[in-house]
């Protein structure tokens, strides 16, 4: 995290407790502090204002690794169905594949237009990230996006009528979108 993302929260937990730290602790602070990420500071911060005094370093320390398997847990959690689907998916590929070349291509190709749209979703709600990073990111899913969309847009004609209806079923008529 950058320094005025530290500060930010510092100063809110120093207000919280009526404390005036030093210029020499809040650089200490921001040593050990530092490493973390920003919305884990938050989160500790906000953990921490609900104690009754204010908090030496360990509680600090214990409240941001908290914080983090918190937002790792939910990530997971989120990842979740779309990797299950996606290792389905890999499974039903192999031999004995119910789904002919074209229609697991097409399945591939919705899968990962899906898991791009989130991603997209995550990163334009990043305020915090530099934002010519944020730019090259955006590009770079809009281009994966518009090239998963293009398979698809060439695929799904081929597919028989069968297999058109059965995909349309399990994957809802977002497929021509």
């Amino acid at each position: 995290m950058t320094r005025p993302e530290f500060m930010g929260q510092f100063d809110r937990l120093c207000r919280g407790f009526s404390y005036t730290a030093t210029p020499e602790q809040s650089e200490a602070w921001f040593r050990r502090i530092g490493h973390a990420v920003v919305q884990d500071w938050s989160e500790a911060v906000t953990t921490l204002l609900c104690a009754p005094r204010f908090p030496l370093l360990d509680p600090v320390l214990a409240a941001l690794e908290s914080a983090g398997t918190h937002r790792r847990r939910l990530a997971v959690e989120r990842d979740k169905q779309p990797a299950s689907m996606l290792a389905r998916l890999a499974q039903e590929g192999g031999r004995g594949c119910p789904f002919s070349k074209d229609l697991f291509a097409c399945i591939k190709a919705f899968a990962g237009r899906e898991q791009v749209r989130h991603y997209l979703a995550i990163v334009n709600g990043k305020e915090e990230m530099d934002p010519g990073e944020r730019t090259r990111e955006l590009k770079r899913l809009a281009q994966e996006e518009a090239r998963l969309s293009a398979i698809l847009t060439d695929l799904v004609p081929k597919l028989s009528d069968e297999e058109l209806s059965d995909f349309i079923e399990h994957y809802g008529h977002a497929v021509a979108a």
